[in-house]
């Protein structure tokens, strides 16, 4: 989510661009990081919430990190209201572009309601 509270594309993202925080502040992109996956983890909550993220990424969730490859249903996520229960996790073929974000802080930020780090 932008810093207008917009949403955008994750590959129209662009180094000096302003990123929502969830303290209703907001960070910049200060380098972008483009890789290639095969295999994309499928995040599913009880809210209808979707979050697609790579098999290596971590989930900062205020009190603790996870390894998303390492989450299952039942567990909950910080959102932008809250927590939502995740309902399915599923390891989906994917063969496409990957983007990790450098920030200027080190702020949680609001991606697809969800809040991470």
């Amino acid at each position: 989510m932008m810093a207008d509270r917009t949403p955008k594309k994750i590959s129209d993202i662009q180094v000096g661009d302003y990123i929502a925080s969830c303290d209703d502040s907001c960070t910049v992109i200060i380098d972008i990081f483009k890789g290639y996956d095969k295999k994309i983890l499928t995040i599913i909550t009880e809210k209808g919430r979707m979050l697609q993220v790579s098999m290596g990424t971590s989930f900062d969730n205020y009190d603790h990190t996870i390894m998303l490859k390492k989450l299952k249903a039942g567990q909950q996520l910080t959102t932008i209201d809250g927590k939502d229960t995740i309902i399915q996790c599923k390891i989906e073929d994917y063969n496409d572009d990957v983007y990790c974000f450098a920030t200027s802080n080190d702020k949680h930020v609001i991606t697809n309601d969800f809040v991470i780090k």
